[in-house]
């Protein structure tokens, strides 16, 4: 499943995938935009950058 999710990309460029995945991971649109430029596009990229945001541990 992890394989199927790494593939699944999510383009910043793109406002309706903005607003779906916004939605669908809880965040402001802003805070999408800030982790897919930190760590790319890849949907288990941001969500583990994401969870480390708000859990308060170093994303660095």
């Amino acid at each position: 499943m992890a394989d199927q999710q790494q593939s699944v990309h999510i383009d910043i460029d793109a406002e309706q995938h903005m607003r779906y995945w916004s939605k669908t991971l809880h965040v402001h649109p802003v805070d999408l935009r800030a982790a897919v430029d930190a760590v790319g596009p890849g949907l288990e990229d941001v969500r583990r950058y994401l969870k480390r945001l708000t859990s308060g541990q170093p994303v660095g």
